[in-house]
């Protein structure tokens, strides 16, 4: 419903508003709530930082909700959407490029997902993620082909996203890039997980293309080949987030 989508995309936006102000907190070293201490003042806002590591988990989520998983065969599809726009968009954005070149040449990154999330990192280590992401949403067909209806990147309340992700260029980010732990599912927090007990035993197996992503309505199809469908389960809210198997239907036909 149209009302549950909103509670989900204000729950995402809420989610990198509290990280950023933790994180700004941090960096002026202002105690938590709560504490009458402060942390010490990080050197480096790497991965190694709590309110970093809080923040990554915000955007990753917010920017991937509601991808048409589904529709591209289970195969995480954001990364193909960054490399058909390098020669898509006219004229040419150096820098947009730049940042998808500076994260295909990491070798430990083998999956689209591991890729997908590195480009985050080092949009935000350049301080290009308002601008990268300002692109995307220019690209409208591809938006629409890529995200389902109710993605927050495709609402109204896009326009709050950005003013974050914009805020986030006061900070010198250095996550790290070259990271094969990219590749693994990310533990998300803002939204409620809708997880199977136990994975399939392919369920660690990055298979080169598939980037592991299976969608929470369906949960693990047992047997199913490495680099396809099996290999990671991902956050829902009540099962709901994903769209249902009528939209999924209505998009194959219309994509034939």
């Amino acid at each position: 419903s149209f009302k549950m989508a909103d509670t989900v995309q204000q729950k995402l936006i809420d989610g990198v508003k509290t990280a950023t102000a933790a994180l700004t907190r941090r960096t002026l070293g202002v105690p938590e709530e709560g504490n009458e201490q402060a942390q010490p003042v990080p050197k480096v806002l790497d991965e190694k930082v709590k309110e970093v590591r809080m923040l990554l988990d915000a955007v990753e989520q917010a920017l991937f909700h509601a991808l048409r998983v589904e529709e591209f065969k289970g195969v995480f599809p954001f990364w193909a959407l960054l490399e058909r726009l390098e020669s898509a968009i006219s004229p040419t954005d150096h820098k947009f490029n730049n940042v998808i070149a500076a994260v295909a040449v990491v070798p430990c990154l083998r999956s689209p997902i591991g890729r997908s999330r590195a480009w985050i990192r080092q949009a935000l280590n350049t301080k290009q993620l308002n601008r990268c992401v300002t692109i995307l949403l220019s690209q409208e067909k591809y938006i629409t082909a890529f995200w389902k209806q109710h993605a927050l990147i495709r609402s109204q309340n896009i326009d709050n996203l950005s003013a974050l992700l914009e805020s986030l260029e006061q900070f010198d980010f250095m996550a790290t890039v070259e990271l094969s732990d990219l590749n693994d599912k990310p533990t998300w927090g803002n939204i409620k997980e809708d997880a199977p007990k136990s994975p399939p035993p392919s369920s660690n197996e990055s298979g080169g293309g598939g980037g592991g992503w299976v969608p929470p309505r369906d949960k693990w199809k047992p047997g199913a080949a490495a680099g396809s469908t099996g290999g990671g389960w991902w956050s829902s809210l009540e099962g709901k987030i994903w769209g249902d198997e009528e939209e999924a239907a209505a998009w194959r036909a219309k994509a034939k």
